[in-house]
This record gives C-alpha cells, structure tokens and sequence, in this order.
C-alpha cells in the first residue's frame, strides 16, 4: 500500500522506495547524487519564492534559508 511519511526525520524512516526503486535501505541513501538533489532542492526553493505572492517578508526570509 502506497504510504505518505509526514512527520519524520531522516532517523525515523528505514526504507524508501520511489517509482518501486529502492532509494534507502536499512536507513542508508543508496545511490543518489546528492549534490544534484540538493541543487533541485535550491531551484525549487527559489522558484516558488520568486512567484510567491504573500506577505512581503519572503525576501528576507529568503536570505536566512539555505539547503
């Protein structure tokens, strides 16, 4: 059954499987690159901040968060 972690930490999850590939196994990442994931996750993070259309202070907020 498909499943959807919430609440969790890096600790708290042993196994992970994307797409029916294994990604982690007995909580070890098993071969991603991490840099590329980690790229991804600033490019998304600046994207949606760029087109973000709430309060004003996302910009400075922007400046405190990095991955």
């Amino acid at each position: 059954l498909p499943a959807v972690v919430t609440l969790a930490d890096n600790q708290n999850v042993d196994t992970v499987y994307v797409a029916g590939a294994p990604v982690k196994a007995a909580g070890r990442i098993l071969s991603h690159d991490m840099r590329r994931v980690r790229r991804l996750a600033v490019e998304s993070r600046d994207r949606l901040l760029r087109n973000w259309s709430g309060p004003g202070y996302v910009d400075s907020l922007a400046r405190q968060v990095s991955i």
